[in-house]
């Protein structure tokens, strides 16, 4: 029983923060590193503006910050000698010029491209005067553009769900916020008044938006896994076991949920046949288990035939992936396949939507948690942080380029955008509390 409890506590503690060193910094290594494509804002075009030049500044802010971290570009500094007339621009070098366009009630961009001398506009939006409904305006005309030049989704107009936990450390209150994905317009989607942890999106049907979340709540004393409208409202429990359940994941088709628990005596990996609108269907079974071990964490292929997880059944944690075993097949004849083998204490994998690869975090060298992405292609792990302080619960953005994580420390926790090719990740805004947990809007 003491062992079991050892176990059973380790894998609580996957699903709280980690005590560790201040986060003072952190360097981003990827071996895919090309050069960013130099960008400056030119001085806004406005014409009979609607609104005043404070807040259209604060919609010229959310530009530059889509441009700056859309993993293409690098922002230079602003240079006073790019006016507003771009076919007039002749300065230093860079590769586009970027032009905030406002008149009367609407808003658009101008891109010129410096080598061909192109312009390339975007249609008009409609802005209201409400920040929080014109920045999503804004994102859009960003992943409008970020479209036309690279022929890919971008990420600007996605959202992000996480966990913000506040009050005193026994008597801790966890509610699920959602935001833009660089932090602004946050927004309380639970009302628990409990525990609210690890949030993950229902996947979409094709063409709309996810329309709830999946999460786990305190609010019955046992961990339990709900169902919640991005609206709001209230949660409805999905499913209907014993015990504790914990770290729910849903296949990208939406047909199944993959969670862990302990309803056998040991935390183990279980799964639940799923429907949208429906909810669950049939009862739960066993798809992994192994003796005097604990099983944390899945995460679905994108193909939703596979999963990835967490185990100690080796010892140290470590990170297995495996087939979804068929109905009747003996859990003894269940072999994952072991990716993780350069650091103890693994934990959080994450698959990419594209397929290829696998972060998670890792107790490196140097004792502090990392982040590391195991390529399923060329089968090595390499990390991708570095520095002082914990980094925890990697996410993938639609693109499988971009992640967002929380730093894990003592009474504090805060959201990171980590974009390809940059060496620093940026500190998001988001309300008071240890922000946990973080999971990106899937498409």
């Amino acid at each position: 029983m003491n062992n079991f409890r050892t176990l059973y506590f380790w894998l609580i503690w996957l699903c709280l923060p980690v005590m560790g060193n201040e986060l003072d910094w952190m360097e981003v290594r990827l071996s895919t590193e090309t050069p960013l494509l130099p960008l400056l804002m030119a001085k806004m075009e406005l014409q009979d503006p609607a609104f005043p030049a404070e807040y259209l500044q604060s919609l010229t802010s959310v530009v530059e910050f889509d441009f700056a971290h859309n993993g293409q570009m690098q922002l230079l500094p602003k240079n006073d000698r790019v006016g507003n007339d771009l076919n007039k621009w002749t300065g230093p070098s860079a590769a586009f010029i970027l032009q905030v366009s406002c008149k009367g009630q609407q808003i658009g961009l101008n891109l010129l491209q410096t080598a061909s001398r192109q312009i390339i506009q975007t249609p008009f939006r409609a802005l209201s005067g409400d920040l929080a409904q014109d920045r999503r305006e804004v994102h859009l005309l960003s992943d409008w553009l970020y479209q036309r030049l690279f022929q890919k989704e971008g990420i600007a107009s996605t959202k992000i769900l996480y966990s913000v936990s506040t009050g005193p450390l026994r008597q801790k209150t966890a509610e699920i916020w959602e935001s833009d994905y660089d932090g602004g317009n946050p927004r309380k989607s639970t009302t628990e008044k409990s525990y609210a942890i690890t949030p993950v999106y229902l996947p979409p049907e094709k063409g709309r938006r996810s329309g709830g979340f999946l999460f786990v709540s305190y609010r019955s004393g046992q961990p339990k896994i709900y169902a919640c409208s991005r609206q709001g409202g209230k949660s409805k429990r999905v499913i209907y076991l014993g015990g504790n359940q914990l770290m729910p994941a849903i296949s990208p088709q939406g047909d199944c949920i993959a969670f862990v628990s302990d309803i056998t005596g040991n935390p183990d990996l279980f799964l639940q046949l799923f429907d949208k609108t429906k909810g669950a269907v049939g009862k739960p079974r066993q798809i992994f288990a192994a003796a005097h071990a604990t099983q944390g964490s899945p995460t679905f292929s994108p193909n939703g035939k596979q999963v990835a997880f967490v185990s100690n059944k080796d010892g140290s944690p470590k990170i297995y992936m495996m087939d979804l075993p068929p109905e009747g097949l003996s859990l003894k004849q269940v072999r994952p396949k072991l990716l993780s083998r350069k650091n103890t204490e693994n934990s959080a994998p994450a698959w990419s939507p594209d397929g290829t690869k696998i972060a998670y975090c890792a107790r490196s060298a140097g004792g502090e948690r990392q982040i590391w992405v195991y390529n399923l292609l060329s089968q090595k792990e390499q990390a991708v942080t570095e520095g002082p302080g914990h980094k925890e619960n990697p996410s993938w953005a639609p693109n499988s380029l971009h992640l967002i994580f929380n730093s894990s420390e003592s009474g504090k926790a805060e959201l990171f955008l980590l974009p390809p090719h940059h060496r620093l990740p940026t500190l998001l805004p988001s309300p008071p509390g240890e922000k946990l947990f973080p999971s990106w809007e899937v498409r």
